[in-house]
């Protein structure tokens, strides 16, 4: 599994705002693998809002990774450099 992980570790995407480092935690209910980072949005040249964000993936029975979904922990209307936050995050995450 940790040969797995780490396969799945190192395609995570970096910078284009993700700018934290990738924490990895395992679900040992069903074996899906949770990501976790923050995103630092910018508005106008400046940065505006650090938005934290886990993305869940399962390994298949074909030996594959499949992406899951994406949650990001606030309410990314809340704020102006949050509009379309959560569907530029899933276009970056592989898989």
């Amino acid at each position: 599994m940790i040969a797995r992980v780490r396969e799945l570790f190192h395609k995570l995407p970096g910078g284009s705002g993700i700018n934290g480092n990738w924490s990895v935690m395992t679900n040992d209910t069903n074996g899906d693998v949770i990501v976790s980072n923050t995103y630092s949005a910018m508005l106008e040249g400046m940065y505006c809002h650090d938005w934290d964000f886990q993305a869940a993936y399962r390994h298949t029975n074909e030996g594959e990774w499949e992406f899951v979904g994406l949650v990001v922990n606030e309410d990314t209307n809340s704020c102006e450099c949050g509009h379309g936050l959560k569907e530029y995050l899933e276009e970056l995450m592989p898989y």
